[in-house]
């Protein structure tokens, strides 16, 4: 929360991007004026991050929607 940028490198092994997408999710709701983007490699790789996230969001509660405002 002190750095306005952060970067992770990591391996596969440590299956770290369910998590990174879920906090970058929590990020990006809650706190305006925020933009994240995903880097991967590859597009498709990038492409799948943001799958995710969406599958976060459509099975959140709606009253954690109710902070978005559309």
């Amino acid at each position: 929360m002190k750095h306005k940028v952060l970067i992770i490198t990591k391996t596969r092994q440590m299956m770290l991007s369910w998590l990174s997408v879920a906090l970058y999710l929590w990020d990006t709701q809650f706190h305006k004026a925020r933009f994240t983007a995903f880097q991967s490699k590859q597009e498709d790789d990038a492409d799948e991050l943001i799958k995710r996230l969406k599958g976060i969001w459509d099975r959140e509660p709606s009253f954690l929607k109710r902070y978005y405002e559309k």
